[in-house]
C-alpha cells in the first residue's frame, strides 16, 4: 500500500440509493465538501424517466474528470422477474445466489460501462444486517469475482462488515474490508476497533464507515463535538479511507428535489480540509483536563484540541502551541492566536478546535520528552528516574530544563543542561521522592523547557509519572449497610517474595481504623475491611486508605469519597 497515495485521498461520502435524486446537485455538494472519494449505488433500474441513466452517467463522468475515486456499490435489485410469488423483490445476495445466468448480464453491463471510471466494486450496502450476518456473502463474492475476472483486468472488491460481528481466521475473499464503526462505540476506542482486523492473517486493507447518533437525540453543540472526535480518531487509525453518510439530504417539491445540508456538512468539510494528507504522531500533554492529538504535514502540524472538562462556553487557557498562529473552530472560522511570552491564549470546551502550522519538529521533542519508565515507586525513599530527551531536528541542539517539585515531593536536580546531536537521544537521571501522603495514580512533574535551535524556544509542559506498587495490585471496595460504611481494602501480591503490610483508614473526625496483613505470599490476594458507624455523616467526605510496609518501604494511599 502506498501511504502517500493513501493520505492524500482518505475521506469519502457515501451516497444513498435514494430514487429521483439530483445527481448535479449532488456533484456540487462533494466538490464543496472536498473529499476525493465517492460511494455510488448502483441499481438495477434507474428511475422511470427517460433522461435519468443519461443524468446519472454525466455525474459519474464528471467525478471521473475530476479524479475522484469511486467505488460502486450493488444495492438491492428492482427487477420484477425476480419476485417471488408473493410479490416479494429478492434481497441483494438472494439475486447474487441465484443462478449466474440470472445476475451476470446486469453486473456485465456495469462492469464493461463503468471500468474505466469506477476504481472499486463494492457488495451491498454499508451496516446492513441481511449482508454482513449471511453466510451467503462468502460464496457470493467468490462468484462475483470469478466473473468480473472475464470482464476487466483484477477486479477489486469491496465486503461490508461491522465490528459488532467477528472476522473468521482467513477473512473474507474480498480485497478490502469495508468495517461499519457503530455510534455506541465511544470515539476513543475507534482506532483500535479499525486496526484490529489487521492484525490478523489473511485481512487486507480496512476502510471505516463511522456511525453517527440521529442529532435529535442529543443537544446540539454535544452532537457536533461527537461527530468530530469520532473523525479525529478514525484518522488515528490505519483505515485507508474513512466514510460518513452523505452530509445533506433531498425531498420531493413541486418545482423539483431540493437538496438541504445537515450542521454536520461545514464539520465535515474543515476536518477534510485540515487533516486529509497529514500523518497521525500522537497525544501532546497539555494538561490533565486537555486533550491534544497531532498531526503531522510536511514539517507542519494540526493540533486537534479540546477540554471535555470545560464547559459548553469555553474555559481560558494558556498553552504553549508550538509556534502554531492560528486557530479554527469546528465550523472553519479561522482567526490568528493571541500570542503572549511563547503563550497562546485559547478558549477550549468539549468542542475541538484545529490549531494548525505549528513546528513538526517542536511537537516531536515535547512528546519525546519523558521518563523512562514513567512509573515512580509509591515508597517512603527517593528513587532514580531517568529522564529521556530527543533530538528530532537534522542540527543539534542544546538548552536547560527546569522541573518543579509537586507539593510535599523532593526532586533532585530541580535544573539542568542537556545537548543533543541530530536524531540523538540523551539522557538526565533525576532522584524523585513523593510526598508521604501522595495518593497513587497519575501525577504531572512542572517542567519549563529553553532550546536554543534555529532560535530561542522557551515553553511549558507536564511530564507524567504514575506512582504505584509495580509488584502489587490494591484497589478500594465501597459498601453501604444501614447506617454503616464497609471499605473493603483488597491486595494480590505480584512479587516473588513474602510481603507484611499494615492496612489503615482516616476519616475525618473519625479514629484512624488499622488492620495487619501479616506474611501475604506471592499470588496470594488478600481483603480487609474498615467498618464505619453513623454513615451520614461521612456522605460526601474524602477517607485516605493506606498501605505501609512492616520493616520496608513500601507506602500506598488511595483517596475515596464516601457517597
Amino acid at each position: 500500500m502506498n501511504n502517500d497515495n493513501r493520505l492524500k485521498s482518505r475521506y469519502g461520502v457515501i451516497l444513498d440509493p435514494e430514487v429521483g435524486r439530483d445527481w448535479s446537485i449532488d456533484s456540487a455538494m462533494l466538490a464543496s465538501v472536498g473529499v476525493k472519494n465517492v460511494k455510488v449505488p448502483l441499481m438495477s433500474e434507474m428511475p422511470s424517466e427517460a433522461d435519468a441513466q443519461v443524468l446519472f452517467d454525466a455525474f459519474i463522468e464528471q467525478q471521473s474528470e475530476r479524479r475522484m475515486l469511486i467505488t460502486g456499490t450493488i444495492v438491492n435489485p428492482r427487477i420484477t422477474e425476480f419476485d417471488d410469488a408473493a410479490g416479494a423483490t429478492p434481497s441483494l445476495l438472494d439475486w447474487l445466489s441465484k443462478p449466474t445466468p440470472k445476475w451476470q448480464p446486469i453486473v456485465a453491463d456495469w462492469v464493461t460501462k463503468y471500468q474505466s471510471q469506477v476504481q472499486d466494486w463494492q457488495v451491498g450496502r454499508d451496516a446492513r444486517q441481511e449482508i454482513v450476518a449471511d453466510t451467503r456473502l462468502e460464496k457470493v463474492l467468490t462468484d462475483l469475482r470469478s466473473e468480473m475476472a472475464k470482464l476487466t483486468t483484477s477486479p477489486t472488491l469491496v465486503a461490508p462488515w461491522s465490528t459488532r460481528l467477528e472476522l473468521g481466521p482467513q477473512g473474507l475473499p474480498a480485497d478490502i474490508i469495508s468495517l461499519a464503526v457503530p455510534a455506541t462505540i465511544p470515539p476513543s476506542e475507534i482506532p483500535a476497533q479499525l486496526d484490529e482486523p489487521l492484525q490478523k492473517p489473511g485481512h487486507h486493507r480496512v476502510w471505516a464507515v463511522l456511525e453517527f447518533f440521529p442529532q435529535q437525540t442529543h443537544k446540539r453543540l454535544p452532537h457536533l463535538a461527537d461527530f468530530a472526535k469520532r473523525l479525529i480518531f478514525a484518522s488515528q487509525s490505519s483505515a485507508d479511507k474513512i466514510f460518513v453518510r452523505q452530509p445533506w439530504r433531498s425531498r420531493p417539491a413541486a418545482g423539483g428535489p431540493i437538496t438541504e445540508a445537515s450542521e454536520l456538512l461545514p464539520v465535515f468539510r474543515t476536518i477534510v480540509s485540515l487533516l486529509d494528507g497529514t500523518r497521525y504522531i500522537g497525544t501532546l500533554a497539555m494538561g490533565s483536563d486537555i486533550t491534544c492529538h497531532a498531526f503531522d504535514r510536511s514539517g507542519e502540524t494540526v493540533l486537534a484540541i479540546w477540554n471535555d472538562h470545560a464547559p459548553l462556553e469555553g474555559r481560558s487557557h494558556k498553552l504553549h502551541l508550538a509556534g502554531a498562529n492560528k486557530v479554527a473552530d469546528v465550523w472553519g472560522v479561522v482567526r490568528a492566536l493571541d500570542e503572549t511570552d511563547s503563550l497562546a491564549a485559547l478558549t477550549l470546551s468539549p468542542l475541538p478546535v484545529f490549531v494548525f502550522s505549528a513546528e513538526t519538529w517542536l511537537v516531536s521533542f515535547r512528546r519525546g520528552l519523558r521518563f523512562d519508565p514513567p512509573l515512580l515507586p509509591s515508597e517512603s525513599v527517593s528513587h532514580e528516574q531517568r529522564l529521556l530527551i530527543e533530538n528530532p531536528r537534522k542540527e543539534p541542539i542544546s538548552g536547560s530544563i527546569k522541573l518543579k517539585a509537586p507539593a510535599g515531593w523532593r526532586i533532585r536536580p530541580t535544573e539542568f543542561t542537556f545537548a543533543a546531536q541530530p536524531g540523538e537521544t540523551v539522557s538526565q537521571m533525576v532522584r524523585i521522592q513523593s510526598a508521604p501522603r501522595a495518593p497513587a495514580g497519575q501525577h504531572q512533574i512542572e517542567t519549563s523547557v529553553t532550546i536554543d535551535a534555529a532560535h530561542l524556544y522557551q515553553f511549558d509542559t507536564q511530564l507524567p509519572l504514575k506512582l504505584d506498587l509495580a509488584d502489587m495490585d490494591v484497589w478500594v471496595d465501597v459498601i453501604l449497610e444501614g447506617d454503616t460504611v464497609i471499605l473493603q481494602h483488597g491486595i494480590t501480591n505480584r512479587s516473588d517474595s513474602e510481603v507484611t503490610f499494615r492496612s489503615f483508614a482516616d476519616a475525618p473526625g473519625r479514629k484512624r481504623r488499622h488492620l495487619n496483613i501479616i506474611g501475604l505470599q506471592p499470588n496470594q490476594t488478600v481483603v480487609k475491611s474498615h467498618r464505619f458507624d453513623n454513615a451520614a455523616q461521612l456522605s460526601g467526605e474524602v477517607i485516605r486508605i493506606g498501605l505501609r510496609q512492616v520493616n520496608g518501604p513500601r507506602a500506598h494511599n488511595l483517596m475515596v469519597t464516601i457517597p
